[in-house]
């Protein structure tokens, strides 16, 4: 495994405040090098419990000026509610490792349980099977976060969320 450079690109992903009337969602992604450089901001638009986020993050990106990302982190696999990104899509489509990271161990049989009421439930479920394993990583000294992760191995993971975070 090549060591990840201090000052990487990493653009974070995460979604804006809407409200159970709302038919879209912002999504604002920051482009950070390392933890302590912001380099720009990108934003979409994606709907609200829709099944377009994977799709639209990956325009996104894909039509941004940062041609030298290096990692995708998104603040779990839901957006805009029940919007879910299929990370390994997401990987795909933008030939980048994607790390969806949680603060508390999603309860994947509640999660599905509670998708049961939306359109193209298969679908959801996918996405959420192709996320893989939750794992719980040691971030700093008695810090743990949760991830899932796609085109990245563990430790690799560990090491970019490291240095993303101060």
């Amino acid at each position: 495994m090549q060591e990840v450079k201090r000052k990487v690109k990493i653009v974070g992903i995460d979604d804006g405040h809407f409200s159970r009337k709302s038919k879209r969602c912002i999504v604002i992604g920051c482009v950070i090098r390392g933890c302590d450089q912001v380099d720009g901001i990108l934003s979409t638009r994606i709907k609200v419990d829709g099944l377009d986020a994977t799709e639209k993050i990956a325009r996104m990106i894909a039509e941004s000026k940062f041609k030298d990302l290096r990692y995708i982190m998104l603040d779990g696999i839901t957006f805009g509610g029940f919007n879910i990104v299929n990370i390994k899509e997401l990987s795909s489509v933008t030939g980048l490792p994607v790390i969806a990271v949680n603060r508390k161990k999603p309860d994947k049989k509640r999660f599905v349980e509670s998708m049961k009421r939306l359109e193209n439930f298969e679908e959801r479920v996918k996405a959420v099977k192709d996320a893989g394993k939750i794992y719980r990583v040691e971030v700093r000294e008695g810090v743990y976060l949760y991830i899932q992760k796609a085109g990245i191995s563990l430790k690799h993971a560990r090491e970019v969320l490291r240095i993303s975070i101060k």
